[in-house]
């Protein structure tokens, strides 16, 4: 069967934006108002204004007003991290978040208001680092940040899987990918690239399944350093029938055994909130043979939540948010939190973004690339040996600090960055890989490997509690898949194209954890070795370093810097 000769579409632009979520929106926004002559092209393969993680997410923003100090809050995720944070980009996030939030606030995004009409900031009590929050109507900011970003100019084109990066003399020249839709071939030729498409995550939960490390992988492949990549899961523990969650020490503190025991004081009796530490407690209660565990709030006051939680989070349900857990439960699912217990569990989500980049969001590997967003948070390291995700409210906050840092650093330097030129063998030698499958009449399902490559990175045996025997387990699954299954899937159409590349993508992303997990041969943070149980500063106050060496995946460590920026 021949490959299908789809239509080949050239566009050529100033600025390509892959990824139409906050961080590539607000970005393309910025350059704009920075050079308002570039010509920008955003694309996504979702639909922009409504695609990704944020319309279905909680909407709070973590925020540090003028009078903080700013060294104290260094200090309290840096003291978390267990020596592995980015003291640079504390310092570089930290330091740029007011006037970044602030900026977008008056782009006129939804955010909650005082009645003196200036941003509402409320104190989070419960938190474990000293920080604001402030928060937005979550589903109406896209829409409201894309109409911005039309109006200056900015040129959208959504239902574009895009799959790899395009690269001549060391810098990047483009990307090329196709129509989910209709299966058509784009080749996006641009001076500079920013890549804002969020990190991989694995399918295996219900929510926020488009992110699959799609340009995670492009990156690597185009030459990329990623960073920290052991530290690139985290598990939000959630409600077993329908992945609900929550976040907040009382609900952590809920957490009960099969025998009826709270779980979290028997591990760690100090403890503040804890996506990771909770996940590895209920993993050892199971392996104990006390499993289930069970959320049971029964000994709560049935208001407890209100009476624990502030104004922000009254006023955001007020606006119809989604992420309503309580409200989503209880209608839902049927299920009462207040007079029944219910079966939890660790919920692994991924969230590898692991690409390397400077204090602007530039790639020291290779010219005229760009990252912003999930994309690069886990390779930032500024929570250390805290996975991604495990501090409330920070997502958002880094997409727009990012996105704003990318465009400043596109725009100051595009007067410097030469014509792109593509290759034009390149580029064909990578559509012919592009569309392969479809030139297959019998084979897997593009299904297939992306539960086979589930199994071997969700299980708590190999992403809670590791060690070299069972990290070796999963490896093999993960080149089982890409040498026997890979090849050999068939797709019969676009949507099924689609699949194929987002699977080949999440096993990569997942060979890139393990292999990073079974080089640090210590225990730190959320990085938990059973066949090395104690923390080795004399030999691990280092980042693992992943890159592409002739088609190998090679591993090497860089030390942890110690000056701030």
């Amino acid at each position: 069967m021949k490959i299908p000769n789809y239509q080949t579409n050239v566009l050529s632009a100033d600025v390509l934006i892959i990824g139409g979520s906050i961080a590539g929106l607000t970005a393309a926004v910025k350059i704009k108002e920075l050079q308002e002559q570039l010509n920008v092209i955003v694309v996504d393969k979702g639909g922009i204004g409504w695609a990704g993680l944020v319309p279905i997410g909680g909407g709070y923003l973590i925020i540090l007003p003028p009078d903080v100090n700013l060294d104290e809050w260094v200090k309290s995720i840096a003291d978390r991290g267990e020596g592995l944070s980015n003291i640079k980009w504390l310092y570089n996030f930290g330091g740029s978040l007011y006037e970044s939030m602030m900026e977008v606030f008056n782009w006129g995004l939804p955010f909650m208001k005082d009645p003196d009409g200036k941003l509402h900031m409320d104190d989070i009590p419960s938190w474990r680092v000293k920080e604001k929050m402030t928060v937005w109507v979550t589903h109406m900011v896209l829409p409201e940040l894309k109409k911005r970003a039309l109006a200056k100019g900015v040129k959208m084109i959504d239902k574009i899987e895009t799959v790899d990066l395009l690269k001549n003399n060391g810098r990047i020249v483009g990307a090329i990918g196709f129509s989910i839709i209709t299966g058509e071939f784009y080749v996006f030729k641009a001076k500079a690239t920013l890549i804002a498409s969020g990190a991989c995550r694995f399918k295996n939960r219900r929510f926020w399944t488009m992110n699959c490390g799609e340009m995670v992988a492009a990156a690597y492949r185009a030459g990329a350093q990623h960073l920290h990549s052991e530290f690139g899961t985290i598990h939000a523990n959630c409600s077993k029938e329908c992945q609900m969650w929550f976040r907040g020490p009382s609900h952590q503190d809920a957490l009960v055994n099969a025998l009826g025991e709270r779980i979290m004081t028997k591990y760690f009796p100090n403890i503040s909130e804890s996506f990771a530490k909770t996940a590895y407690a209920m993993a050892r209660e199971v392996e104990a043979g006390r499993g289930p565990i069970y959320l049971d709030l029964s000994e709560k006051p049935i208001h407890h939540e209100k009476q624990e939680i502030q104004t922000v989070y009254n006023w955001i349900r007020t606006q119809g948010t989604f992420l309503n857990s309580d409200r989503i439960l209880r209608e839902k699912a049927g299920i009462n939190l207040h007079f029944q217990k219910v079966e939890w569990i660790p919920g692994f989500i991924g969230g590898l973004g692991n690409i390397r980049i400077d204090l602007e969001c530039k790639s020291p590997d290779i010219e005229t690339l760009w990252v912003a967003g999930d994309a690069l948070k886990t390779g930032i390291s500024m929570e250390g040996a805290v996975p991604p995700g495990d501090y409330g409210g920070w997502g958002l906050p880094l997409a727009i600090v990012t996105g704003i840092k990318a465009a400043k650093s596109i725009s100051k330097n595009f007067h410097e960055t030469p014509e792109a030129k593509i290759v034009i063998e390149e580029q064909e030698n990578l559509k012919e890989e592009l569309y392969a499958p479809m030139a297959l009449e019998k084979g897997y399902e593009p299904y297939d490997p992306v539960l086979n490559i589930q199994q071997a990175i969700v299980p708590a045996k190999y992403s809670i509690i590791r060690d070299q025997g069972r990290l070796k387990e999963s490896l093999a699954i993960i080149e089982e898949v890409q040498k026997e299954v890979l090849p050999k899937v068939k797709a019969a159409n676009p949507h099924e194209l689609l699949k194929y590349h987002e699977a080949r993508s999440m096993a990569l992303c997942a060979e890139m954890i393990q292999k990073a997990a079974l080089y640090r041969n210590e225990t730190r943070g959320s990085h938990i070795r059973e066949d090395y149980s104690e923390r080795d500063d004399t030999n691990w106050l280092k980042w693992t370093v992943i890159k592409d060496v002739d088609g190998r995946m090679a591993l090497s460590t860089i030390p942890v810097p110690k000056a701030r920026a």
